[in-house]
């Protein structure tokens, strides 16, 4: 139950910034797995 109410939220969330309800231009890359933040240089 829990896991299907992340996802719902985390669709809604997404959902919510592809129409532009919730301004992320500002939002912060954060790593994951190794990847290198966006504007990083090596």
């Amino acid at each position: 139950m829990a896991i299907g109410l992340l996802k719902e939220r985390r669709t809604a969330l997404i959902s919510a910034a592809v129409t532009g309800e919730i301004d992320v231009r500002d939002a912060e890359h954060t790593k994951r797995y190794g990847e290198q933040a966006y504007g990083e240089s090596e």
